[in-house]
């Protein structure tokens, strides 16, 4: 009986998988560390703004005097302290590139506009739209 070749085995190293990138040190250094500021900042800012909205939405169930009412016990100037923070360091947290032709900051190609801030007519029209 004559036996088959046997096929080279390939040894993998699964400690080291093929990737189709490269993390830099640096990267690697800035990962450990967790999220961002300014991507927790976002998440507060989106957090809080939601919160708010769904309480004059609800309150709009019982009618707009109770909706304006609850829209003026809510603590807009937290909301907007926290926008102000966020457009003043995202910029340069998040390494936005600046136009070279008009010199203002470009987020994905596009000019950056800084958040506004809220108004109580502006979160009594967030919440109309998101009955």
């Amino acid at each position: 009986m004559e036996s088959r070749p046997k096929k080279p085995t390939v040894s993998i190293n699964t400690a080291s998988p093929v990737r189709n990138f490269t993390i830099s040190l640096g990267d690697q250094v800035r990962g450990a560390g967790g999220p961002p500021a300014y991507a927790e900042r976002l998440k507060s800012i989106e957090d809080l703004e939601a919160r708010f909205i769904d309480r004059v939405a609800d309150a709009l169930l019982e009618g707009e005097d109770e909706a304006r009412r609850v829209v003026h016990t809510l603590d807009l100037s937290r909301l907007n302290k926290l926008i102000e923070s966020h457009n003043r360091w995202y910029p340069t947290e998040a390494n936005l590139p600046i136009d070279p032709h008009g010199g203002g900051y470009l987020l994905w190609g596009e000019p950056w506009a800084p958040h506004p801030l809220w108004t109580a007519e502006q979160l009594l029209s967030a919440a109309r739209k998101a009955e």
